[in-house]
């Protein structure tokens, strides 16, 4: 649906904002709805605050992901640790690929003694 909303978002310059919102709304249970909510005017200034911490996520777990070996199906324990744990989740990586021996594994459990507080 284009409405008058969009096209003034638009004309700010956030149509890759709305794009990028539709892509990640299209993984959500009432894709429409969760759109309508992230696009409201009263929440656009969360949205962005949201739109920019999901980028820096997905650098970190890009640089994770450069650093740790990570089996296929696991990818969202990477963006889990990413999302909670932001800078310290490289470090992390770094620390388990040092060690070696099962570094995808040491990375979890790192990442997991960490979102404790220990």
């Amino acid at each position: 649906m284009y409405r008058n909303k969009f096209r003034k978002l638009i004309r700010e310059g956030h149509l890759s904002d709305l794009l990028e919102l539709a892509a990640i709304a299209q993984d959500k249970e009432k894709p429409s709805h969760w759109f309508a909510v992230a696009t409201a005017k009263k929440q656009w200034q969360a949205t962005l605050k949201f739109l920019s911490e999901l980028r820096s996520v997905r650098q970190t777990a890009a640089e994770v992901l450069r650093r740790v070996q990570v089996p296929t199906g696991s990818l969202k324990a990477v963006y889990k640790a990413c999302w909670t744990l932001r800078d310290g989740a490289v470090r992390q990586a770094v620390t388990a690929q040092e060690i070696g021996r099962d570094p995808f594994r040491l990375f979890c459990w790192l990442t997991s003694l960490r979102r404790q507080g220990t």
